[in-house]
């Protein structure tokens, strides 16, 4: 004999809805009712203009978040759902448009009255979470810009995990040179320098938790070291600087191409295309950019 499940366990939810197919349906509606109705238009234009990248990401999501097949993971690696919304301004306003065009996305599905009832229930738990990192950046930039205090010495911090040792080396090289504090934080240990001002910081392992204690500890001004464009986002969101390891400059002129281009590369992973070919290996080209930058970057706090 049989166990009916309830709501939430197992794959019951999942099946719900309608597996796959009828998530992805749910999706279809949820963005055509949101481009289509003015009062979505707020949310709507917080999207990239392509939204066939959008669609698939919710679609996949919600698959998983159900209880079905993990299949944002497969196809777009790890996610961290208010961290990736975290530089948009979202507050009460938007938070309740989005979950508005989801309730009447829903009502158009052949769901039970129960399940809809539930969907929406649990729908709110992201979407909260989402204005809450939304809100606690907005306030953190309003206090940076507010705030009166002594003038703030630049700092260096390093998303260590992925950053070659011989960048590591030369930011080593420039903070004895130059006395400034220079912060490598990363999950795995790492080798400590006598300097007092080079330190490391290890953190529990988890994804993005570097990432988050990084933007945490930053302040406007500081200059952060890292090849993953949604933290250089949060970065620049908060006034700092960003460069990655081969010494591109990430700034608020062009972090938004390599958002798009970040998404683009995610489309052609969710179409089936092998984007497994990465960046060419580092060479001395890269070296000599980064140190480049990075004298820039010093070069530019002594005025």
């Amino acid at each position: 004999m049989s166990t009916k499940l309830t709501f939430g366990q197992a794959d019951a939810s999942f099946l719900a809805a309608g597996g796959e197919t009828g998530l992805r349906q749910l999706v279809d509606t949820f963005y055509d009712l949101m481009g289509s109705d003015p009062r979505f238009e707020r949310i709507y234009s917080m999207h990239p203009e392509n939204k066939s990248v959008s669609r698939d990401k919710l679609a996949r999501f919600l698959c998983g978040w159900l209880g079905g097949p993990k299949l944002f993971s497969e196809t777009y690696g790890p996610i961290n759902i208010p961290k990736v919304h975290a530089h948009l301004p979202i507050d009460e306003s938007e938070r309740d448009q989005w979950l508005t065009c989801m309730r009447e996305a829903v009502e158009e599905q052949p769901y039970s009255a129960g399940f809809k009832t539930y969907l929406l229930e649990q729908l709110f738990v992201p979407a909260e979470a989402i204005r809450k990192r939304s809100q606690k950046r907005q306030e953190e930039e309003q206090n940076r810009t507010s705030a009166v205090s002594l003038p703030h010495e630049a700092e260096i911090w390093v998303d260590a995990d992925a950053c070659p040792v011989v960048v590591r080396q030369i930011l080593v090289k420039a903070a004895v040179r130059t006395g400034i504090s220079l912060t490598f934080v990363a999950n795995q240990p790492l080798p400590s320098h006598p300097a007092p001002n080079i330190k490391t910081l290890q953190v529990s392992s988890g994804f993005d938790v570097a990432d988050d204690e990084i933007v945490k500890r930053l302040v406007a001004g500081d200059l952060v070291v890292t090849s993953d464009i949604p933290l250089a986002a949060e970065v620049l969101a908060k006034g700092g600087h960003a460069i990655s390891p081969r010494g591109e400059k990430l700034t608020t002129e062009n972090i938004g191409a390599r958002l798009n281009m970040r998404d683009f590369l995610d489309t052609m992973r969710a179409s089936g295309v092998d984007t497994r070919g990465g960046p060419a290996a580092f060479g001395q080209r890269d070296k000599q950019a980064f140190a480049n930058s990075l004298d820039q970057f010093l070069a530019q706090r002594k005025t």
